[in-house]
């Protein structure tokens, strides 16, 4: 049986009701409404903001309370209480769900409830639930002290509209975590749900299906292992999924997605938006403009736009794609192919292959359309230009290129040679095709 208040009064009776059960076969009236009941084995109650009572037997109910000053008793089963306090600042700690707990600061006296979804207002609220997969939702105002308990909990944290800088990094489920921002502390939680504003926020939850939606604000967010969604919104952000198949979305603006924890390598491509291998198996991913690997072997390739690519450790494949790209092999020994664009490649510490697939792919005459390689290495770094054709005019195929030696040489008007000299404290690579 599902009870509302009466369509001609959504708040319901002035008095509330008072519905209190002795057994199936006895019928029990529900006071306020006139209505009896008998022989019903299952209820959910949406309560007004009224005063109500309630006793209930072993069905698995729901109750719903409206923010009046209630007497509930849910009976035996598994029952679930959805409680809304209008009060400025409540305490609920039961020790049992089989003992008569008060919510101070409400009045309200509650008992034989095995699960809560718990709804704070502003004030500066003390929850402790006994087991149960509870969940609780705050607004970011107020000072709260919140333990979800045994279980599998969930915290939901909405705070839309304000411009606070909210900093919540988890260190572990058993070891309180304080929300910088509002001097919040949270332990026991193992599942979580963000909706915050304009603040530039930094998010780092562990395991658990996750939600994480920023908005505004250039922000850190890290969901941890599990089948998470995450939305940067506007602004720069920072996102590191984790384990798991997750749905990442950068948002507007200059985003940054990381697969720096990775067990594995992964290969990511922000032109077609795939990502599989490692922590990016499974993940669904769009509006990412920069790449950052594992300590693995990474292919990371970027789109039409301007892309930082970071493979980390590990022989890596970065392939910038159209646009002025930034390419970082690191650690490895890495393959950089910046593509068109003016691109900046840095190889790192391995012995790392600089690829020019075209010739288009670095601008001739002034310094500020080349490519540039910052850190070659004379006998471990490779310049390759194989698959550029050095004699188009040949044909089909592939010429190659024939290296002037000595710095300075000059082009002998023959396609297919190249030369190299100094300039301003830099070796320029000069083709003739």
């Amino acid at each position: 049986m599902v009870y509302t208040p009466d369509d001609d009064s959504a708040d319901g009776p002035p008095a509330g009701i008072t519905f209190n059960m002795v057994d199936l076969a006895t019928p029990a009236e529900i006071i306020g409404v006139g209505t009896t009941v008998v022989n019903v084995e299952q209820f959910e109650f949406w309560l007004g903001p009224n005063n109500n009572t309630l006793t209930l037997l072993d069905g698995d109910d729901v109750v719903h309370s409206g923010g009046g000053v209630d007497v509930l008793d849910g009976g035996g089963g598994n029952d679930k209480l959805y409680f809304f306090s209008q009060a400025n600042g409540i305490t609920f700690t039961p020790v049992s769900s089989t003992v008569w707990t008060e919510v101070v600061g409400d009045g309200s006296w509650i008992v034989n409830f095995e699960t809560f979804s718990i709804g704070l207002t502003s004030g500066n609220d003390n929850i402790a639930l006994p087991d149960g997969d509870d969940t609780i939702t705050m607004k970011g105002e107020g000072h709260d002290t919140l333990d979800g308990g045994g279980g599998t909990d969930t915290l939901q944290f909405l705070d839309y509209f304000t411009p606070n800088d909210i900093v919540f990094e988890m260190s572990s489920v058993v070891t309180p975590t304080i929300f910088g921002g509002t001097g919040s502390s949270v332990i026991n939680i193992e599942k979580f749900w963000f909706e915050t504003g304009s603040g530039n926020d930094i998010i780092k939850v562990l395991d658990g299906n996750d939600y994480l939606n920023t908005r505004e604000g250039d922000d850190i967010l890290s969901s941890g292992a599990g089948d998470d969604s995450v939305y940067g919104g506007d602004g720069n952000d920072f996102i590191n999924g984790g384990a798991g198949a997750d749905r990442l979305y950068g948002g507007n603006d200059i985003d940054t997605l990381s697969y720096e924890d990775s067990d594995a390598g992964v290969s990511v491509n922000l032109q077609y938006n795939t990502a599989s291998g490692g922590h990016a198996e499974g993940d669904t991913i769009a509006e990412f403009e920069n790449l950052i690997g594992s300590i693995y072997a990474d292919m990371l390739t970027g789109d039409t736009g301007a892309n930082d690519l970071d493979g980390l450790q590990g022989g890596d494949t970065l392939a910038g794609g159209d646009g002025d790209d930034v390419l970082r092999g690191r650690g490895g020994n890495d393959d950089l192919i910046g593509g068109a664009g003016v691109d900046v490649m840095t190889g790192g510490s391995g012995s790392e292959h600089f690829i020019f697939t075209g010739i288009g792919d670095s601008g001739a005459g002034a310094a500020a359309v080349r490519d540039r390689i910052t850190d070659f290495e004379q006998g471990a770094d490779v310049i390759d230009l194989g698959l550029i054709d050095a004699n188009p005019l040949n044909g089909p195929g592939e010429d190659a290129f024939t290296f002037i030696a000595g710095e300075g040489s000059a082009f002998t008007n023959a396609a297919g040679q190249v030369v190299y000299y100094f300039e301003g404290g830099s070796t320029i690579i000069a083709l003739d095709v």
